[in-house]
């Protein structure tokens, strides 16, 4: 279904059309018209993290009808794709964007979203919703009929994105990207595995185009690979936290802090000679997208330390700051 603005002509009954403005009978009334938080979409403000979670979707009929009693076709409830929510206790602004589409985690476009059944659209505007069900039913004596309830597979986080807005000085703050990765090593000091990670499920951490895999070096070394297909620019800092399972620690490890160059490299990068000089610049601020940062984790680069008995193989998490 298409983008539909609801007018008098579209919106079903107990919609109330009018023809003006709706304004206060003077300018000097304290009361509003309406609060933000009955709105449905737009920009509102909630106190805390769960009741910006707790803003409903449709769910009072047998079936999902919530896009279709909206009209728009972006909206179910009082949740509209890109409205945005001030958190009172996070002092910041997330907006509305379905998970895999518009951005957040994934570019499906609004066709491909309105082509999904009227249930999972809601699912994706309210992944921990209970309630919502689809149109799938059986008849159950003394019941009639029962109309089968979406599961919970995802996180109340999954639809919302964290939004920099200006700072109060009245100046755009510089636009940070975390990514996380978690690396799992073998008994054969191996690096076993590579998973970009946001563990609280909260967007903290990016993990959306990142390509990550593994290759020994000349001289044995062991590398992690990673390129960072949505960056224009190299990274501000790459931290390394390298467990210790034994005294339950991590060690750190600030890149560069000296001495490391053979381990620590962004390979690929592409060097433009100046004009009528001997000097070089690099792509790696504007086309870092197709550089490539090579980081050595043999275990006597960041000293993690595993457990024999009982066996407790070590990790290690890695914080890209963009």
């Amino acid at each position: 279904m298409a983008y539909i603005k609801p007018d008098k002509t579209h919106n079903p009954g107990g919609s109330f059309p009018y023809t003006n403005f709706i304004v206060p009978n003077d300018g000097t009334q304290s009361f509003g018209m309406a609060h933000s938080f009955n709105m449905i979409g737009a920009i509102t403000e909630m106190p805390t993290i769960e009741d910006r979670n707790n803003i409903p979707v449709n769910q009072y009929s047998s079936t999902n009808t919530g896009f279709t009693d909206n009209m728009d076709g972006i909206s179910s409830g009082r949740r509209r794709i890109g409205m945005l929510v001030y958190v009172l206790e996070t002092q910041k602004h997330y907006q509305l964007l379905p998970k895999g589409y518009f951005g957040n985690d994934g570019d499906g476009t609004l066709e491909q979203f309105n082509s999904l059944p009227e249930w999972e659209r809601a699912r994706l505007l309210h992944p921990e919703s209970e309630g919502i069900k689809t149109d799938q039913s059986s008849f159950v004596p003394g019941q009639g009929l029962v109309y089968t309830e979406m599961p919970i597979t995802g996180v109340a986080a999954d639809c919302w994105v964290e939004i920099d807005m200006l700072s109060s000085g009245g100046i755009t703050r510089p636009s940070v990207t975390k990514y996380l990765a978690y690396i799992t090593f073998s008994v054969a000091e191996e690096v076993e595995s590579i998973t970009m990670v946001d563990p609280a499920g909260d967007n903290k951490y990016s993990t959306k185009n990142v390509s990550a895999s593994t290759s020994i070096g000349g001289n044995g070394e062991k590398f992690a690979e990673f390129s960072f297909g949505d960056e224009a620019a190299a990274p501000s800092s790459i931290v390394i936290l390298a467990s210790n399972m034994i005294t339950s620690e991590y060690k750190i490890t600030s890149l560069n802090g000296g001495g490391d160059d053979k381990q620590y490299v962004i390979a690929n990068a592409s060097m433009t000679q100046t004009e009528g000089t001997d000097k070089y610049t690099s792509d790696i601020f504007t086309s870092f997208a197709n550089a490539t940062i090579k980081l050595d984790l043999t275990k006597s680069n960041i000293d993690y330390v595993r457990r024999g008995f009982p066996t407790k193989e070590a990790h290690a998490y890695i914080i890209f700051t963009f």
